[in-house]
């Protein structure tokens, strides 16, 4: 990258900082819990949270893509829309009371950067797309991770019986609450929940996605490669344990 091309870059991710303000104080607002906040994961808070997400994302001109697992994806297409995609994002649920920043700054910082990048009239050379996973917090079901599992294939068949917290109904019933028109979760032969119900999990949650040349975990998902090579609750070979960026389709 040249200097002049450089520079163009990092005026534009410098203007993003009222932007990045703007939409923290949204989603504060959305949580409000003193002292804290609470997104309540599959509940109204954390619905309104991907709203907002899709609003700017509609700004931006992203195209935005739900799976039955109600997690959401936003795509800046490329230049290659058949090349392995960059999968950046975190979640927007938090424990109660709990932090403004925890995942909802991985998103909206995924926001940002693509807003700085148009801005600086950058073209990926492939499709970027931006996730905001479900109920990352195991507080309200008793199991972490749930969005990005079902993603991968890999949440377990008992799981969509599991009470929520607080209001005693299962994660099947959320599920379906958040998902609206979309085609409600349920369990494959296999025993692990999917998304489509057909044994094709990590394709169907990230649409034109090549999830068996992903050698790096999602964010927040802490070693869940797919094809097998981790599980939940172990830290990825990549070292990609942050709540946001990931790298998708490339080899460590």
């Amino acid at each position: 990258m040249s200097g002049a091309a450089s520079d163009r870059l990092a005026d534009a991710v410098a203007a993003q900082r009222g932007k990045i303000a703007a939409l923290l104080d949204r989603l504060a607002e959305i949580g409000r819990d003193p002292p804290g906040i609470t997104r309540h994961a599959y509940g109204e808070r954390e619905d309104a949270a991907h709203a907002l997400a899709v609003e700017e994302a509609r700004r931006l001109g992203l195209g935005v893509a739900h799976d039955a697992a109600a997690n959401l994806y936003l795509t800046w297409p490329g230049a290659d829309r058949a090349a392995p995609r960059v999968l950046l994002g975190s979640h927007f649920d938090s424990v109660r009371q709990g932090g403004n920043f925890d995942g909802a700054a991985g998103v909206v910082a995924a926001l940002a950067a693509v807003a700085a990048a148009q801005a600086a009239g950058v073209t990926p050379r492939a499709d970027v797309t931006i996730a905001a996973f479900r109920c990352e917090e195991a507080v309200w079901f008793g199991l972490g991770l749930i969005g990005s599992r079902a993603a991968l294939g890999l949440l377990p068949r008992e799981a969509l019986a599991a009470p929520r917290a607080d209001t005693g109904e299962t994660l099947a019933a959320h599920i379906r609450r958040s998902a609206r028109s979309r085609a409600p979760i349920r369990p494959a032969a296999s025993g692990r929940a999917r998304p489509d119900g057909s044994g094709r999990a990590a394709r169907a949650a990230a649409p034109r996605a090549r999830p068996a040349r992903w050698r790096r975990a999602c964010p927040g998902v802490r070693g869940s490669a797919p094809g097998g090579r981790g599980s939940p609750g172990r830290r990825p070979r990549s070292g990609c344990a942050g709540a946001a960026g990931a790298d998708a389709g490339r080899r460590p």
